[in-house]
């Protein structure tokens, strides 16, 4: 028993170190894989892809490549599939995103901090995350308030999106 513990610590150590090359932030991964989780009730960052990264994001996030730019292929559409079968292309992808959304908007629920919340309504409505119209579902929001590297307490009833 304690000798398969040591090799699944082992094997997950591995995977924590190795398994982030090319990653742009590592700090931000438990905010992403928190926004993944909010958005499809599933804790897969292959099902968030899916459901959240469509082609327009991907374009606008500045078309991430699986493997980096040596990969590049001349047909956009099989770089765009090639990057959602890789998580470092997808978690890439919702940093570019997030990022490009939050320095334009800044920030988006002006409280006064850019934090998690910030990101996730970047991610969730795009550059239309300011407008009084983005608001979250209750699911949605509570399945956000339950994960625990958010940065902020109830989102659900906190989530006020103006111009500051």
């Amino acid at each position: 028993m304690f000798l398969l513990f040591v090799n699944c610590f082992l094997f997950f150590a591995t995977l924590s170190v190795e398994g982030y090359v090319g990653l742009r932030d590592r700090e931000r991964v438990p905010c992403l894989e928190c926004i993944c989780e909010a958005t499809t009730a599933c804790n897969d960052i292959f099902v968030c892809a899916e459901k959240n990264i469509n082609v327009e994001y991907w374009s606008f996030a500045g078309e991430n490549i699986a493997g980096g730019e040596k990969n590049r292929k001349s047909d956009s559409n099989s770089n765009y599939r090639d990057c959602m079968k890789d998580r470092i292309c997808i978690l890439n992808t919702m940093f570019d995103y997030t990022n490009k959304v939050v320095k334009t908007l800044k920030d988006i629920n002006c409280d006064g901090i850019i934090s998690c919340a910030d990101l996730f309504g970047a991610h969730k409505f795009g550059l239309n995350a300011k407008k009084p119209g983005s608001t979250f579902s209750i699911g949605v929001s509570k399945r956000f308030d339950r994960c625990e590297y958010h940065g902020i307490i109830n989102v659900t009833n906190n989530w006020f999106p103006n111009t500051c």
